[in-house]
């Protein structure tokens, strides 16, 4: 995405983004979180997205949450600039791509699920505290 004021389309690579998925499930619900090197998903291509993983797991694309980094170092989603026809068509190709990517990993960390323990506590320390 950059920045607000860009001089010219990307030329290169910089690094590579990521993304992380994690699948919980308590047996009858089950849910999918999905960590993205990107500013954010607009609209409609998150809710294109969501459902895509929804459908290939089997589970309601609302039970998908898409979570954006804020790095300014993501490629532009169609329509978030006015576009020439070259830009557009590589802006939707990625789109494309992120989609199947993202299906792909969803897919593979479902596959993969491993029994687990969800737990939580609360406590007190004086660490990093002054005292007189």
């Amino acid at each position: 995405m950059g920045y607000t004021v860009q001089e010219g389309c990307s030329q290169d690579v910089e690094r590579e983004l990521t993304a992380t998925v994690l699948v919980l499930s308590d047996g009858v619900t089950s849910a999918v979180v999905v960590g993205l090197d990107l500013l954010f998903v607009p609209m409609p291509y998150s809710d294109r997205i969501r459902a895509a993983i929804g459908q290939r797991l089997g589970i309601p694309g609302e039970n998908v949450l898409l979570n954006g980094s804020h790095t300014h170092l993501d490629p532009m989603f169609p329509g978030w600039q006015q576009e020439e026809s070259p830009q557009r068509g590589l802006q939707e190709r990625y789109v494309e791509h992120l989609e199947e990517v993202l299906v792909g990993a969803a897919s593979t960390a479902w596959s993969k699920r491993q029994p687990a323990r969800l737990g939580s506590g609360r406590g007190a320390s004086s660490a990093g505290s002054q005292s007189a």
